[in-house]
């Protein structure tokens, strides 16, 4: 059974429509990538480009992963990358166990090793492998946005559009930490951590929604964090991926914990600018991974 949408047309809300209906009036240019939709289990109305399962519907061209971000443009004069053979392997920055340099995170937790079991010192300013998530900082809705390098952030945090209590994560974390936790804070930032409050520290946040992915006949493995999951599909936001539009995917899933894990294979059918992830949609999904995103949907 299919999905009852709604739409905003002209300041009112209108409908109900089908899937067929909604993919006719996005075809014909009825309802583009800034309308305003909503279904059941959407917490608030979304715009198109931001539903991964709609993306299908539109032409190759790319869309920017902060376009709604404080509705200011994004720059991209810092990405620089100049393709796959030069993408980041966030692994070169986990602390190694020992002098044989086997590639594993530090055991020690973040609460007794500050380091978190990364080699904060070096990190490329360049390197894009944080994610960031914006919402409990300023009062609304929690989305996520991303990779971005150090520089980045920088310049997002001397623009006013993250602030201390922006939530931050990258690869050999096990949650999102404040960015005021940052244990190279004053270093990136040029000033002293600001205090978090313990009744802010007291807000609950959902771990970050990863995704193990595998390209090119798991030949290349790539992992990155997923944003509006459905049983149509999601958006991955990771850096300097090496995939195209129409290339099937496979993907291993974890949303904070093995409960709602699950396997898939996906078609990449949108790319974001600036290289920083792409919207997917499921192949053939299996009974039991549309009941772990269904079980994790009512859940969140």
């Amino acid at each position: 059974m299919g999905s009852t949408w709604y739409f905003v047309e002209k300041n009112d809300k209108a409908g109900p429509i089908d899937d067929a209906t909604l993919e006719q009036y996005i075809r014909e240019k009825k309802l583009g990538e800034k309308s305003f939709v909503w279904k059941k289990g959407f917490e608030d109305w979304k715009r198109i480009e931001d539903v991964a399962e709609l993306d299908q519907y539109f032409n190759e061209t790319p869309i920017s992963p902060l376009e709604s971000f404080d509705e200011v443009p994004f720059f991209e004069e810092e990405n620089t990358g100049s393709g796959f053979e030069e993408s980041l392997d966030v692994s070169d920055y986990l602390e190694l166990e020992d002098e044989s340099k086997n590639k594993k995170v530090n055991p020690v937790s973040p609460a007794a090793d500050k380091s978190m079991g990364i080699n904060w010192s070096q990190i490329s300013h360049d390197a894009q492998i944080f994610t960031i998530k914006v919402g409990m900082d300023r009062g609304a809705e929690e989305n996520e946005y991303g990779p971005f390098s150090l520089n980045m952030l920088k310049k997002l945090f001397d623009e006013n559009r993250i602030n201390a209590k922006t939530f931050i994560f990258t690869p050999g974390m096990t949650n999102w930490i404040f960015l005021a936790d940052l244990p190279i804070f004053s270093k990136i930032f040029q000033m002293v951590p600001p205090v978090i409050e313990e009744v802010d520290r007291r807000v609950a946040s959902r771990r970050p929604f990863v995704a193990k992915m595998f390209f090119h006949n798991n030949a290349k493995f790539f992992e990155g964090i997923c944003r509006d999951i459905s049983v149509g599909g999601l958006q991955v936001l990771v850096s300097n991926s090496p995939v195209k539009v129409g290339e099937i995917i496979s993907l291993n899933v974890h949303p904070e914990n093995s409960e709602y894990s699950f396997v898939a294979s996906a078609k990449v059918v949108r790319l974001l600018n600036g290289g920083q992830g792409f919207s997917l949609i499921f192949k053939n999904l299996s009974e039991e991974a549309t009941r772990a995103i269904n079980n994790y949907l009512e859940r969140v």
